[in-house]
Parts: structure tokens; C-alpha cells; sequence
């Protein structure tokens, strides 16, 4: 943000006359971040901490300008700023006055409650603001006979008082809300009394032991060997500046409050700002290093500082402070940022984009989405906030500016503190003239061509099934189960835990078979050959292609239709109805069993998830199981879905994740930025009738290796005492065992308030795991040869290599989630449950602000599983966990030199036998 400010005050304003009309004359400033969150926190951090800067530089000269003959007061200065701001149209000069000075007053007011007082005008020394004392008001006696001269008892004063406005306790100037998210953290409206704090109310007296006034005065005490009693000359000076006979009294306005009684606040309108001079000179704790402008017998009014305050004899290093210079030096030139990123929506995102061509925006912080295709007019600089990954991120980004023929450009990139960052650092020509790879298109890819032969395949399907006068299949239910089973449509009559509805639900087979399928019909149709299609397929692949899958002889119908022992990794969709009919089967089974014993809730529960399952978009599916191509896009994906935050900027928004990245950024309780705002993630979206679907999943505690299975909620048998099928053990790994839930239908979130200084934490974590409960692994592991003459290493491939992403929470101790409501919250607090269920507790229904929900709470983790292309490599040699991911991650870091992107690929460990020693795993981030 320093670099970027700079930068931006050294832009030329716009030659354009109707661009200058604007905010910061048209200057315009792109800024490049590699992370999606990076480009949007950096929007609404670099407008505020810019225009906090313009705003000190502004009351700074205001105060110089008028501190000539006496410290001007606060009112002073808020007319003097506006009318410096309007001059340098910082303000609308064709604005009214009362808006204006509101605006002003603001500013003013926001530099009085500093809570960044090393930043602030008092904190680097340019500008005291301290209470002007009333003319007639002179030394308290008692302070006069404790041997304090005039000074040193106004002075002392000054100091009490100032702790108050440091808490706050101000009444503001005329109009300004203190409530104001402007003045987070500190908007809210803070009061002062004699005795006793509460919540917004601060105490004279301290409460318990000590306060800041209090110490102050024991520390002057102790200093100048006093034996009075320091709290009972607190009392004191409050009498006096609370009587209303009092010559003090102007300084604290008491305000009746009907549930506080009389309280009372420091009046904004009785304080001065006196500039830093010569003859005014702060003075520095020589312990805690804080400058101060007021002090009595050199006693530091930090709290629990025992220091003494020296005055500063040269003011150089003063004015050489950075934000110091600011304040002096600053260009006044105002600044708008916004973000352009994939957290707009397509109309959202045209509107910026064409407010900064047309100078209503000066800076576009901006994510990979801004390289490509975009003609942004007159740029002159670029930031580029991080290294790009390659030469030709670079060229893109840096090709944004000066794409005039009679205008320069200037591209400043900021190294980070990492590896790549620094590599490039060292050798800036390997990036700024570095090769750029034209882009290559291989058609002869036998994996893209056979899912592109699918997909042919399977519209023509569906076209000759609605000539025939059906309905195309769009659920995963439709297609895969029985005509008539009923499986993925939601019970619509409101009776879905009603036992008729339950019992007649339990009659259908608990094992759907394939028989009466629109798989099946899918393959009968096919097995007739159709012409047209061959014809097409024909036309359209590659000869090399077409020879490889057998098109003209239709060996890719039988490969996709059926695995065999020579190629495992055929059959995909065998494999995918597999999937779909046996989860449901084991759905059905605790159906049939909770009707049994009549525990129709339970059963009602399994329906939901039944029906979930089955209501699956089919074509997503089957991009997701590798059926159909995915075009490098993410088929499986998540929303934070801000319908019900009442928030007028979430239209605007469009928070869709792959589901990997969703289940750890979407998380109960994460915080995600976007439109300057937070936007903290408070509950799973459920549908009516749908349940999400619910895994079992553990490592095994001999052994290491992973397996999970759908979940038979109110199943008698615990699946979690099944045996793994690498070591045959039934013990598992602590904390690494559990329950996790599918969020298929999006998470829900609320609006948490303004963008701060600090980047939302990320408050949890995924993991990978490799393998499935129940899985056949067929692929062989294949020596090496020439690599190494004393370890051997294997390698094997599969085209459907099962990847489990698993979200534990903050802890590992999971998130609680309501079944009914959807409300959920990381488990902070105790430990995790061995089971799902929790006690019944009250908790806010997320869907229906100031509602309250009583539904069931389940303790579960989030989790995803993909299919996708895996290389699996065993190194003969004993490896521990640690050494084998450094080994795995020196090998994902080094595909670069493949020509790989790091991005298109990651990996993890697996434990394939009963040695112990992980096998490294690389798999495909887009298949194929």
C-alpha cells in the first residue's frame, strides 16, 4: 500500500477534460495479485489507508494555516479542511455546505478517536490536540498544595483528561454519528461517570484496583515523594470538573441517560490543535518509546510504563518519519479504489470496469481475471503485488499499461517474502525477457478425445429420446435408478416423515439394480450402432485418436461401459451407477430398518439424503466421475449464498468456489472479502425434502491408510468397526476418524462488517487422503530402470484415482451443524463427540434473521472426494510422514521444468500396504 500510494501521486492526471472532472483527475493504477482474497482485501485497504493519509495532510495544513496567532479549536479546523478540500475538489464544491462540513467534521473527529496513535498526527509528532483550558479557569488549590506550580496542575489535567478522549468519551461536533462503521472498531457511543464502568461506560474512580487516571497521579506522587492519598485528589478533580459552578465545568457536558443516570462526555467543540514548532516540542518515554506532549516531573502517561519522558531536542528525525512526511508533503489528490474479481457478477463486474476506463475509478485491484482481452484505455502504472508465475503473466499484466502509442509505462513489481518471489528477484530478466511458450492444443489426447466421444454420444441420447417422446434426464436418480423408483424427487405433499409415506417408501428395493435404468437404455441404444453417430465421431476425431479409443470398430462403447482385468481403469459409467445405487442401497437399508422398529424421524432423515443423492445435476456428475469432458472448469462447485443477509451489495455478488477450495473458504465461521465488506459464512443450505449426504471416514491406527462409506444414520451395525482393507486392524488414528458431510446445496452467509487492517484468518484447514473404504486398487506399480542403482522406485497410473478432501475445523474437532435449520459453528470449545449427535440447544436460524431454531445438532466434518488422474510412486527405502512430503512437494515444485503448471497439479500421501512407508501421490487438478 506504501509503494502503491507513492506510485499513484506520481501519476500525471488524465489529458482527457472530461476524465479530470473526476476523482483524482482520472489518474489511473492497476494493481495485479495472484490470489482472488489478496486482490479484494487490497481494495478497500489501500482507498483507506490512502485516503486516512489525505485526510491527516488536509488537518495538518489547516492547523498550520491558522495556528498563527492561537491554537485553532476543533471547530476551526473542520471549516478550514472543508474549504482546503473543496479548492482541491476533494469535496464537491457544488455540494452544500451542512455536507460538506459534515464530511470534514468526520475526518476530524476520526483523528480525536485514533486508535492508531503511533500513525496518528499526535503519535509522529506533527500536532498536539489537548483541551483548551476556559480563560477563567485557574489551578485546583489542592494540587497547588502539593507543591505543583500552574503549569504542572493544568498540565496534569490535560493529561487526566486526555485518557478520557483516548477511551472515547467524546461528544462529537454537530451531525456526526458515532455509530458510523467509519469508526470501527470504536463506533459506539461512549460515556463517563464517577463510579462504576459497564459495558460503553468508563469510570473516573477506577473500579477495582487502578485505572489510567489513577496511576498517573501515583506515579507523579511517587516521583516527587508525595504522601497524599492519590486516589482521594482524583475524587478531587473530578468534583471540579463536574461542578457546575465550577470554571472547569465546560470541559465535560453531562448528558442524562435513562438507564445510566447522569453520565458525561469530553466536548469535542473545547479542543485546540497546536502544530509542532520549535517552541512546542513532544517529548519520548525512554522506555516504551512513545512520544507524548505532556508530562509532570517526566512520569510517562502510559499505562503500566514506568519510563521518564525526555523532550526531543532535535526535531529531524521527526520530520523524517514516513507517515510524518505524508502528513506534510501529500499531493492532495483523492483516491477510489474497487476490486475486480470473481466475486462480481458479470453485470457488477462490466459497471467497474467501465467506471475506471472512465476516470471514476482510480485504482483497479484486480485478480488473474483482469489479464486477458481487456482494453482499460490510458493505464500509465501497473503494481504487480506479487512475482507472476510465469513470463507470460507477466507480459500480460505489465501489458496493460502504456498501450498508447504516446504515453509511457511504468510496472513496478513488490517481491514477497517466498521463494519464488525471491528467485526472480535475483534474476528479473528471466521474467521481464523470459520465453513465453506459444499455447499448444494437443488434439491427439486420447483422454480428452474418449470423454468428447462420450458427450457426443450421450446428446445424441437425449435428442432420440425426446423424439421418441420422453423426457431428457437431468438427475443423477433419473438416469441411473429404476423408471419409476422415485429417487431424487423431493416429497412435495408435506408428508415426508409421515409413516404411510415411510412405509411406502420401504417397499422399494433396497439394492436398486441396473435393469430399467436410463444407463442401461443409454447402452442398449448404443449397442445398435447408431449411424449418424458414427459418422460423427468419425468426422470429428483426430485420426490418431479415433484409432486409439476404436471408433470405427465402437471399442470405446464396451470400454465405457465395463472395466475388465486388463484395464481396470475402464468403465467409467459402470462405475459411476455403481456409486449412485450403492450409497442409495445403503440408504435404503436404514430406511427399511428405522421403519422396522418405527423410528420414523430417522428414517425420514435417510429419505431426505436419498433424495439429495438423487437429485444431483446428472451432467455435473458425470463431468465429475469422468464421463463426460469438463472443459478445465470445476463442475463440482459451492456458493456462500448471502440471499438472506438483508445486505443490498450482495446481489452484486457471486461467491462460487470449486467444492476443494469451498469446504475450507466457505467453512462455519470463515470470513471471505468481497465488495469491502466481510462476509462471515454461518450455516449449511438445505432444500425442502433433501438432506446433504453424510460420510464415515477414518485412518486406520496401525496402518495409515484412509477408507470411508455413506453413512446409515441409525444403522445398528458401526460402520466404523469394519476392518481396513490394507492391515485388517480396527483400530483408528486419534481425532483422525469421524463423520463429514457433503455440501451440496451451499453454505450460507451473513455481512460481519468493513473490511479492517488485517486480512481475515484462515480459520481452518483441508487435508488430502487418497483411497476409499472398499475400493479395489488393480493398478500395478511398475519399476523404474535406469534411475537409481541402490533404491528401487515404482510408479503406477490410474485414470480414476479417488481424491477425499477433508475439512476437521479450527481444532479437528469439527462443526456443529443443525439438520433442520442448517445453522453451523466451528467446535471451539471441549472436544469432539464420538458420535453425530448433540443435545438439543437454541441457536440462530440462519435462514430467518432473529429466529431461533431448537433443531437437532450433529457434530460432523465437511468433506469432498474427486476422481481424476493419479500417479502413484512407491520409493523402496523407510520414510517417515515428514521426509516423504518433503520428497512429494520437491517433486509437485519441480513439474514446472515439464512444462507444467504447479496450479494443475498437487498430491498427497497414502499408505498402500502393511509397511507403513507412504507411497507419494500426484494427481491431476483437471483431469485429463
Amino acid at each position: 500500500a506504501v509503494v502503491a500510494s507513492e506510485l499513484f501521486q506520481q501519476i500525471p492526471p488524465s489529458r482527457s477534460s472530461r476524465e479530470r472532472r473526476h476523482i483524482g483527475e482520472g489518474r489511473k493504477l492497476l494493481a495485479f495479485s495472484d490470489s482472488r482474497q489478496d486482490a479484494a482485501f487490497f481494495a478497500p485497504y489501500l482507498e483507506r489507508t490512502y485516503n486516512r493519509s489525505l485526510e491527516r495532510r488536509l488537518i495538518s495544513l489547516a492547523v498550520e494555516q491558522l495556528a498563527v496567532d492561537e491554537p485553532p479549536r476543533t471547530e476551526d479546523v473542520i471549516d478550514r479542511v472543508r474549504k482546503i478540500a473543496q479548492d482541491h475538489l476533494l469535496l464537491d464544491p457544488d455540494a452544500t455546505r451542512r455536507k460538506n462540513t459534515l464530511a470534514a467534521a468526520e475526518w476530524v473527529t476520526s483523528e480525536l478517536l485514533a486508535i492508531d496513535r503511533r500513525h496518528s498526527l499526535e503519535g509522529t509528532g506533527m500536532a498536539e490536540i489537548t483541551i483548551a483550558v476556559p480563560r477563567r479557569a485557574q489551578a485546583p488549590h489542592a494540587l497547588l498544595d502539593l507543591g505543583l506550580d500552574e503549569t504542572e496542575s493544568i498540565d496534569l489535567i490535560r493529561m487526566l483528561l486526555d485518557t478520557v478522549r483516548a477511551s472515547g468519551a467524546i461528544l462529537p461536533p454537530e451531525d456526526v454519528n458515532l455509530r458510523d462503521e467509519r469508526f470501527a472498531p470504536r463506533n459506539v457511543e461512549i460515556s463517563l461517570r464517577r463510579n462504576g464502568s459497564e459495558r460503553n461506560v468508563i469510570s473516573w474512580l477506577p473500579t477495582r484496583n487502578s485505572n489510567r487516571r489513577l496511576e498517573i497521579i501515583q506515579k507523579i506522587f511517587h516521583q516527587r515523594a508525595i504522601s497524599a492519598d492519590p486516589k482521594a485528589l482524583l475524587e478531587h478533580i473530578w468534583e471540579g470538573l463536574t461542578n457546575p459552578d465550577s470554571d472547569w465545568s465546560p470541559l465535560l457536558t453531562p448528558i442524562e441517560d435513562k438507564r445510566r443516570g447522569r453520565v458525561h462526555r469530553l466536548d469535542s467543540t473545547r479542543l485546540e490543535f497546536r502544530p509542532l514548532s520549535e517552541s512546542h516540542r513532544p517529548g519520548r518515554c525512554d522506555t516504551c518509546n512513545h512520544l507524548t506532549w505532556r508530562t509532570v516531573s517526566g512520569v510517562c502517561p502510559t499505562w503500566r510504563c514506568e519510563g521518564t519522558v525526555r523532550t526531543i531536542e532535535d526535531l529531524a528525525p521527526l520530520y523524517r518519519n514516513h507517515y510524518a512526511s505524508l502528513y506534510r508533503e501529500l499531493e492532495l489528490i483523492a483516491l477510489s479504489a474497487e476490486e475486480h474479481t470473481a466475486n462480481y457478477t458479470p453485470i457488477k463486474a462490466g459497471d467497474v470496469q467501465a467506471r475506471f476506463v472512465n476516470g471514476e475509478i482510480n485504482a483497479l485491484s484486480c485478480s488473474t481475471t483482469f489479464e486477458l482481452g481487456v482494453d482499460v484505455g490510458e493505464v500509465q502504472a501497473v503494481l504487480l503485488r506479487n512475482v507472476p508465475p510465469t513470463p507470460a503473466n507477466y507480459v500480460q499484466r505489465a501489458g496493460r499499461a502504456g498501450r498508447r502509442a504516446d504515453s509511457a509505462a511504468l510496472v513496478v513489481t513488490y517481491v514477497q517474502r517466498r521463494s519464488h518471489d525471491r528467485y526472480h528477484f535475483q534474476h528479473p530478466k528471466r521474467l521481464v525477457d523470459g520465453f513465453v511458450a506459444p499455447p499448444v492444443i494437443i488434439l491427439d489426447n486420447p483422454a480428452i478425445g474418449r470423454r468428447h466421444a462420450h458427450s457426443v454420444a450421450f446428446a445424441a441420447y437425449e435428442r432420440h429420446v425426446v423424439d421418441a417422446g420422453g423426457d431428457e434426464h437431468k438427475t443423477v436418480g433419473g438416469f441411473f435408478l429404476p423408471l419409476g423408483d422415485g429417487s431424487g424427487a423431493a416429497d412435495t405433499t408435506g408428508d415426508g416423515s409421515s409413516p404411510a409415506h415411510l412405509d411406502a417408501l420401504a417397499a422399494h428395493d433396497t439394492v436398486p439394480g441396473i435393469e430399467g435404468t436410463g444407463e442401461q437404455d443409454f447402452i442398449d441404444w448404443l449397442s445398435g450402432h447408431p449411424t449418424e453417430l458414427g459418422k460423427a465421431l468419425s468426422r470429428i476425431m483426430p485420426p490418431s485418436v479415433a484409432a486409439d479409443i476404436g471408433v470405427d470398430k465402437w471399442h470405446w462403447l464396451d470400454q465405457l461401459s465395463q472395466s475388465t482385468p486388463e484395464e481396470p481403469s475402464h468403465g467409467w459409467l459402470e462405475r459411476a451407477g455403481n456409486e449412485v445405487r450403492t450409497d442409495i442401497g445403503a440408504i435404503r437399508e436404514a430406511i427399511v430398518e428405522a421403519v422396522a422398529n418405527k423410528r420414523y424421524s430417522v428414517a425420514s432423515v435417510n429419505q431426505k439424503v436419498e433424495s439429495a443423492l438423487g437429485g444431483r445435476h446428472l451432467l455435473g456428475f458425470l463431468a465429475s466421475r469422468n464421463v463426460l469432458p469438463k472443459y478445465g472448469f470445476p463442475v463440482d462447485t459451492v456458493e456462500l449464498d448471502l440471499s438472506s443477509s438483508g445486505d443490498a451489495s450482495a446481489t452484486e455478488l457471486d461467491l462460487s468456489r470449486d467444492l476443494t477450495l469451498g469446504i475450507r473458504d466457505y467453512a462455519p465461521g470463515s470470513e471471505t472479502v468481497a465488495a469491502k465488506s466481510l462476509w462471515k459464512s454461518v450455516g449449511l443450505k438445505n432444500q425442502p425434502g433433501k438432506m446433504w449426504p453424510t460420510y464415515r471416514w477414518a485412518v486406520c491406527g496401525d496402518c495409515g491408510a484412509f477408507r470411508q462409506r455413506i453413512d446409515q444414520l441409525g444403522a445398528t451395525h458401526d460402520r466404523d468397526d469394519d476392518a481396513c482393507p490394507i492391515c485388517d486392524s480396527k483400530k483408528l488414528q486419534s481425532n483422525d476418524h469421524g463423520h463429514f458431510v457433503l455440501p451440496i446445496f451451499r453454505f450460507v452467509g451473513q455481512r460481519s462488517g468493513n473490511v479492517g487492517d488485517d486480512r481475515p484468518p484462515r480459520r481452518s484447514f483441508s487435508r488430502r487422503f487418497y483411497g476409499s473404504f472398499g475400493d479395489e486398487r488393480n493398478n500395478e506399480l511398475i519399476k523404474v530402470t535406469d534411475l537409481c542403482d541402490n533404491v528401487t522406485v515404482r510408479v503406477g497410473l490410474t485414470k480414476q484415482g479417488r481424491i477425499n478432501v477433508i475439512n476437521q475445523g479450527p481444532l479437528k474437532r469439527g462443526f456443529r451443524v443443525c439438520r433442520w435449520c442448517g445453522f453451523s459453528e466451528p467446535v471451539i470449545d471441549g472436544s469432539k463427540p464420538s458420535g453425530r449427535r448433540r443435545k438439543r440447544t437454541p441457536h440462530q436460524d440462519p435462514r430467518r434473521p432473529n429466529k431461533e431454531c431448537d433443531g437437532p445438532i450433529d457434530t460432523v466434518d465437511l468433506g469432498h472426494h474427486l476422481l481424476t488422474d493419479v500417479i502413484e510412486v512407491a520409493i523402496d527405502t523407510p520414510m517417515d510422514a515428514d521426509t516423504a512430503s518433503s520428497v512429494l512437494y520437491a517433486l509437485l515444485e519441480g513439474v514446472e521444468s515439464l512444462g507444467i503448471s504447479r496450479a494443475d497439479v498437487d498430491g498427497t500421501l497414502h499408505i498402500a500396504d502393511s509397511s507403513g512407508s507412504p507411497h507419494l501421490i500426484i494427481h491431476d487438478q483437471v483431469p485429463g
